[in-house]
């Protein structure tokens, strides 16, 4: 094999064959005399002159001006000898070299080629001297390679055949730890020079051996030959692969695609010092590349890594401000690694930088070379099929892919891990096609939905609605909802609140923030490659308007607070990830974080009509009672919200079953109904007909078919509803007609019981507090345009003559509300049993009880 000489080193084919003698310490000079050999400019780092002399290979030259950069510091070091320092620069451009080797060189095969363009004698020298040096240094993936390296020698014709043939089989024996199988080797072996064999035991042993067999053995890289019939290429693994874990090879890969996503960037990393950094979201992801030496195969291998696992602290931002400004200064292109540049690098690193990148996500092939790599088989076109289109985590990847499994058993286990399951219909696990009582919050997830789309296609991540706060109360949805949008857009979920980030840890301040941060990362990590997140913050009314904070942890919340509005929208920006917040008040929630382009939909999410009611228990039911009329259960569950229409349908489910039948009716009936038997029924007749009055006096005021009244379950008593006209904005005229609606119930039990009850104390108290404004805050009250805002109990304990005018004005009120329904006595009787029969009554039949009383016989 004819190879140029290397100045001031022996021949590589004597160090192979063991005719030169070779020790760890002389491998900075021998590769630094090799270096020059092939480019003598490498020793005044001109690289026009440098690319010249490798025959205008810029991978060779940037190879090149990078290794002897690093022997000359390790030689300048105080001990003079290779370390761990080196070994990743010499794994990385060996790596490189085995990524590129098919552009230079037969696989499998002893010729060298002689592409045009490519120094492929040059870079031979280089890649059998780094092998070599990396299996002395012990690195266990070069060990296969040198093997395969030896036999080629061996095979092409060289005067020292026999040597390298004895020592191939010695070293793939010793790496497989079999000295026992050839003790012939075993005596020749120099103890003080582990590779190296006397050439005198060489050709004795070769003599007596058949050399046709032993030339005839397949090589390492033959048997992989073989073996990679019908499977693609780039997922077959070489020697490199072989040693790393599965997350390793996969974030390797990951990181190649997304610097070639850049024209030009790999030889922009090899010519000049440019400044590139990469969010790697997944920390599994993060910690494989710190483990990993050096950056990505086939990257130049002066490529200098900057990984950054943490957001620095406030006392170490300027340390290393000045650790990277140093690293500046040094020549040599940087990659700077970290979960997110703008949180966790100097802002040194973000203006130097002149690509800000995102790691590709996991694709099929990353998964199936791994799968490969590790199970030593490929995946089927099935299972190939299968991964297609699956959003899989490093996570997934560490605990699916094993050695020892089968590639499919590989496969259906990622398949369970990282497929959504399939929507049912049944109990939390909906779309919005079976999403009722939320009729805003589905125009907006249906809105989001497209938006995603339109991202996907190439629109701004600005032109998407990112962002909302569903408030109301506990129980109507709100978690519901999100899971909801998350299924019907088929991204992942991610949900968290404070509480879950202060239980991470200590629940100080600093580690609280580094849960919320790590949160939001993973969210980034589940939303690259154009995926999408969505990101459920629950109980956002924990972070507080900030101006109210008045005690002694104030610093504590202003912190937290900070530290969220910085997550969800800090300088970092968060593209693919959708933040929905839950609250039970959004007027708690601190009014930055409500503001547009952070939680900037607001959506109140009331309580269900019937018909939504009804549309809730079909969802639930399923396919139990098909075709049953529901309207009956939803007029028994009126103000329930959906977490309770879904324990009536539970409810009714397990009494069924206790009584060894199938589901009926009658069971929901019951349910929506339980607690009626332990009301007495002159306790139920009274509230009927407190609501009843409260509904004469409501239909006589004219809201008509507005009204819903409703005697609830349970002993809750009844309520009436009726829609308010003023919006907010009264006049006296209203204000006296709502006071009389008011005192109607108290007015319809003392006219048809002769007494009163507890159970107008809240209309009595929202009485007296409309009556207060008007008087003391509205100017409407007689005492002039003096208004003094104040608690209604305070003001009328305060101010006498408050009082007087407002009792004055109820007690006038109350003696016209008595004054209308004496006349109409038997309309409220009316109303208050058919009530107490269907539980529910609306507008059109609260006036037609009013005017019809032969309408009442009708049902």
């Amino acid at each position: 094999m004819t190879q140029p000489l290397s100045r001031g080193a022996a021949p590589l084919e004597h160090v192979l064959a063991g005719k030169a003698g070779l020790h760890r310490g002389r491998i900075p000079s021998d590769l630094s005399a090799r270096i020059l050999a092939i480019a003598p400019s490498t020793a005044r780092r001109n690289r026009a002159a440098v690319l010249r002399e490798c025959g205008g290979d810029a991978f060779l030259a940037a190879l090149c001006l990078s290794l002897h950069a690093t022997c000359l510091d390790t030689l300048a070091s105080p001990e003079g000898t290779v370390d761990d320092g080196m070994l990743e620069p010499l794994f990385l451009a060996w790596s490189s070299l085995r990524r590129t080797e098919a552009t230079w060189r037969d696989e499998g095969a002893a010729a060298w080629l002689s592409t045009a363009g490519v120094n492929a004698s040059a870079r031979a020298i280089l890649h059998d001297a780094l092998t070599l040096y990396l299996h002395m240094l012990g690195h266990r993936a070069a060990t296969p390679v040198l093997v395969d390296t030896l036999w080629a020698y061996a095979r092409s014709g060289s005067d020292y055949a026999g040597a390298f043939v004895l020592r191939a089989s010695g070293v793939a024996l010793l790496d497989e730890g079999s000295d026992d199988e050839l003790p012939e080797i075993v005596p020749y072996w120099d103890p003080a020079d582990p590779l190296g064999i006397a050439e005198v035991h060489a050709k004795t042993y070769f003599r007596s051996t058949n050399a046709a067999t032993l030339l005839s053995r397949p090589t390492h890289a033959e048997e992989v030959d073989d073996d990679r019939v019908g499977v693609n290429r780039e997922e077959a693994p070489d020697a490199a692969d072989e040693a790393l874990s599965p997350v390793e090879l996969a974030v390797l890969r990951q990181l190649a695609r997304t610097l070639d996503a850049v024209p030009g960037l790999r030889q922009a990393l090899a010519e000049r010092d440019v400044v590139v950094t990469v969010d790697v979201p997944e920390a599994l992801s993060l910690r494989a590349l710190d483990d990993v030496p050096g950056a990505a195969p086939g990257l130049p291998t002066g490529l200098r890594k900057h990984l950054v696992k943490e957001p620095p602290k406030a006392h170490e931002r300027d340390r290393r401000a000045r650790e990277f400004l140093a690293l500046l200064r040094k020549p040599g292109a940087i990659l700077c690694l970290s979960p997110d540049a703008a949180s966790h690098l100097p802002a040194a690193a973000l203006l130097a930088a002149e690509h800000r990148l995102t790691l590709s996500p996991i694709d099929a092939s990353d998964v199936a070379a791994a799968i490969r790599s590790t199970t030593g088989a490929a995946c089927s076109p099935q299972d190939r099929r299968a991964l297609d289109g699956l959003r899989v985590s490093a996570e997934h990847l560490a605990v699916s892919v094993r050695p020892g499994r089968a590639p499919a058993d590989c496969v259906a286990h990622l398949v369970r891990l990282a497929a959504p399951p399939a929507p049912t219909g049944r109990g939390r696990n909906i779309t919005l096609d079976e999403l009722h009582g939320c009729r805003e919050v589905v125009a907006y997830g249906r809105e989001l939905i497209r938006d995603l789309q339109a991202w996907r296609d190439g629109a701004p991540w600005s032109s998407v609605a990112s962002g909302a706060l569903l408030a109301g109360a506990p129980g109507t949805g709100k978690t519901l909802a999100a899971q909801a949008i998350a299924a019907s857009a088929g991204i992942p979920l991610l949900a968290g609140s404070l509480a879950q980030w202060q239980a991470e840890d200590q629940a100080h301040l600093g580690t609280t923030l580094r849960a919320m941060r790590r949160f939001f990362a993973e969210a980034k990590a589940l939303a690259a490659g154009g995926r999408g997140c969505l990101l459920l913050v629950d109980e956002c009314d924990v972070f507080v308007d900030r101006r109210t904070v008045r005690h002694e942890h104030a610093d504590y919340v202003l912190g937290i607070v900070n530290g969220f509005l910085e997550c969800v929208d800090g300088v970092g920006g968060r593209e693919g990830v959708i933040v929905v917040g839950t609250t039970n008040d959004a007027n708690r929630v601190d009014p930055a974080i409500r503001r547009p382009g952070r939680l900037g939909r607001h959506i109140e999410i009331g309580l269900p009509d019937a018909g939504e009611r009804v549309a809730m228990l079909r969802v639930r039911l399923g396919d139990d009672l098909a075709g049953a009329d529901l309207l009956p259960v939803a007029y028994r569950t009126e103000r329930y919200t959906g977490a309770m229409i879904e324990a009536v349908v539970e409810d009714a489910r397990r009494r069924a079953r206790h009584a060894g039948r199938p589901l009926a009716l009658e069971d929901l009936l019951a349910v929506a109904g339980a607690g009626d038997e332990a009301t007495p029924a002159a306790v139920l007749d009274r509230i009927a007909i407190h609501e009843a009055g409260h509904a004469l006096m409501a239909s006589l005021a004219g809201t008509g078919r507005d009204i819903v009244v409703a005697l609830q379950s349970g002993g809750e008593g009844g309520w009436v509803s009726f829609r308010d006209g003023n919006r907010g904005v009264w006049t006296r005229a209203a204000v006296e007609e709502h006071v009389r609606i008011m005192l109607g119930g108290r007015a319809a039990e003392e006219t048809l019981l002769d007494s009163a009850s507890s159970g107008a104390r809240q209309d009595l108290l929202t009485a007296t507090r409309m009556a207060v404004s008007l008087v003391g805050e509205w100017g409407m009250g007689g005492r002039g345009l003096v208004a003094v805002e104040q608690d209604p109990a305070m003001a009328i304990a305060a101010d006498p003559l408050l009082r007087r005018d407002v009792q004055e004005m109820l007690d006038r009120l109350y003696e016209e509300t008595l004054a209308t329904v004496r006349p109409h006595a038997d309309a409220v009787r009316r109303i208050a049993d058919a009530l107490v029969e269907r539980r529910r009554l609306d507008g059109a039949e609260v006036a037609c009880l009013v005017a019809e009383p032969a309408a009442v016989t009708a049902r």
